[in-house]
């Protein structure tokens, strides 16, 4: 008789004899399943698991049918956009379809465009990886291809997401695992235009409507199926979420270092400072009384913006006129340029008279490029 056994991490798992994990047959082999992530082992007679520090459950062959049964309706075909609000199945069902598509053409392409809890790299960042199965994400050692959004929804950054999505799903074929903003209308507008930037031949809709469906077909002339929702039970909350993306930007920035950069030298891009011309002393002090601004720390013009950067805000403000307060660059997510490709970074300071900018990344940047969204980076790094 064989039985569903589910893994929940962090563990590592020793495969003896043959097996299905997440629907791709694999025969005497480790498996790592990080914290926060589980696994689905198809287990007969011939197969054995060993796995020390596992949490693991036992069922019947019922939920592991009807996850690779939803997987091969799918498989039919060739680049497959998932979408659906979260907790519902969407990462594990993208895992069995990659499987699935990995035995047919011998590997496939994984992408991950849920930029808030992006497990193959980082939050704030879209990637890809194209592998054979199978994969989990979260492992250690996934060198998944990657693409700086810069927000961890692409609510804040829509140009970016879609972007990055284009880039990164050139490959046939092609499984793509989205986040869960499918608010209506907004959220799904969204999900449409990834659907046409990845070039999706069906969409899959988990735990939405058929009214949902027949917008997104509208919107894109792509095929569209609904498909219940395939995990029930727990439904984490926001601060789980947070937590959980703190926890994976800390695992990938571990080991790196405090650098300073100096933005005249190296480039620095999206930042609302340092891309303009430095106002001198005086003027600056004659720029704050206009505007009645006390203790204006730094200020400088970018065609027709003044960006100040102050402590106390004076009277209205000018439309021409940005003001910043002292320390809004700390824990700003950003992407340096460095050993050849993107590396999720950290903005952790500023020190605006000497026009620098420190920078928690894995090696010394060659460029910047700033996000949208900041972390408490006091929460899980030592600065």
């Amino acid at each position: 008789m064989r039985r569903t056994i589910i893994l929940r991490g962090p563990c590592k798992a020793r495969i003896k004899g043959s097996c299905e994990i997440n629907a791709y047959p694999v025969n005497d082999a480790e498996v790592i399943v990080p914290v926060g992530r589980s696994i689905l082992a198809l287990a007969g007679d011939e197969c054995k698991i060993e796995a020390a520090g596992c949490h693991r459950q036992e069922a019947g062959e019922e939920l592991y049918k009807v996850l690779k049964g939803a997987a091969e309706r799918l498989a039919g075909a060739d680049r497959i956009v998932l979408i659906g609000p979260t907790d519902t199945g969407k990462t594990t069902l993208a895992t069995f379809l990659h499987s699935l598509l990995a035995i047919r053409y011998g590997e496939a392409t994984l992408l991950s465009m849920d930029v808030g809890q992006n497990e193959l790299y980082a939050p704030s960042f879209a990637s890809s990886i194209r592998a054979p199965g199978p994969i989990v994400p979260g492992s250690p050692g996934i060198d998944a291809d990657r693409c700086f959004v810069g927000s961890f929804t692409p609510q804040r950054a829509i140009g970016p997401y879609l972007g990055c999505a284009a880039k990164l799903s050139r490959a046939d074929p092609l499984v793509a695992d989205t986040d869960g903003w499918v608010t209506p209308w907004e959220g799904l507008s969204s999900k449409a235009m990834l659907a046409l930037a990845v070039r999706a031949k069906l969409v899959a809709l988990i735990g939405m409507e058929e009214r949902e469906a027949k917008y997104l077909e509208r919107r894109t002339g792509i095929r569209v199926i609904v498909i219940p929702p395939l995990v029930r039970g727990h439904h984490k909350t926001l601060e789980e979420r947070r937590i959980h993306r703190e926890r994976l930007i800390a695992k990938i920035l571990a080991g790196a270092r405090q650098y300073s950069v100096d933005p005249d030298r190296t480039p620095v891009y999206e930042a609302p400072l340092f891309g303009g011309e430095p106002i001198p002393k005086d003027k600056l002090e004659a720029i704050a009384e206009a505007l009645g601004l006390r203790s204006t720390i730094y200020g400088e013009k970018s065609r027709d913006m003044l960006t100040l950067v102050a402590a106390v805000r004076g009277r209205a403000g000018h439309r021409m006129v940005k003001i910043l307060r002292p320390g809004w660059e700390r824990g700003m997510v950003a992407a340096s340029w460095c050993k050849g490709r993107e590396h999720l970074s950290l903005i952790t300071g500023a020190e605006y008279r000497r026009r620098k900018i420190r920078v928690m990344a894995p090696c010394q940047p060659s460029s910047v490029v700033f996000g949208v969204d900041k972390v408490d980076i006091t929460h899980f790094i030592k600065i």
